[in-house]
């Protein structure tokens, strides 16, 4: 085994939306009724799965992809508030990409969000930067994994969520789940994944030693 490409979730993995997520669901949350959410109910949020947090919140589940839609809209408002969990993220990238064929992102965010963030911080060295639909991943990972003639042992997925986990199983691929994003490491480890790592910077000996 040796990993060719990493590819990396974004909101909760390289980049801080926490804040802009919270002031955006608010927004909403006052428009159309539903329940808001203060700083201290986010650490509850990260212990549970999507479809509990919409029915605490009082959200319709078949609400929650056009209200993320509408989220995203709002979030292009906030992208210089979109902070980095790395402050030398750019070298880290940089180096990382180094020792890769490939790199990319695959994140349910849109493109122009994600784009927004990488012209902020000057990192130009993605290969590919792909939207993804909430719950199925593991459908753009094959799609690139065949496009670039990968082997499932090659590929390495970097996410912050227990949803990120299950699309890496299902796409039979490893995954490293950091342990400062949207879901806490104890509700991760429900879902075994291949590696936990605490910052970016972990990323660079696994995959020099796989």
């Amino acid at each position: 085994m040796s990993y060719k490409c990493v590819i990396f979730d974004f909101d909760g993995t390289l980049a801080n939306t926490e804040n802009v997520i919270f002031v955006v669901y608010n927004q909403i949350a006052r428009k159309y009724g539903y329940k808001e959410i203060t700083h201290e109910y986010i650490d509850e949020l990260k212990r549970q799965p999507i479809h509990n947090i919409a029915k605490d919140l009082g959200v319709p589940y078949l609400k929650i992809f056009s209200l993320m839609k509408k989220g995203q809209k709002l979030m292009k408002e906030h992208h210089k508030s979109m902070d980095p969990y790395e402050e030398d993220i750019k070298d880290i990238l940089i180096n990382l990409k180094s020792n890769l064929k490939y790199m990319g992102i695959i994140s349910s965010n849109t493109k122009k969000n994600i784009n927004n963030f990488l012209k902020n911080e000057n990192i130009d060295n993605m290969d590919f930067i792909i939207s993804s639909p909430l719950f199925s991943k593991e459908i753009k990972i094959n799609k690139i994994k065949k496009k670039l003639k990968l082997e499932d042992d090659e590929i390495l997925y970097v996410g912050d969520e227990v949803r990120d986990i299950v699309s890496a199983h299902k796409a039979n691929i490893s995954i490293a789940s950091v342990t400062y994003g949207y879901n806490t490491k104890e509700y991760l480890s429900t879902e075994n994944p291949t590696y936990f790592i605490d910052s970016l910077t972990e990323l660079l000996d696994i995959v020099k030693n796989s």
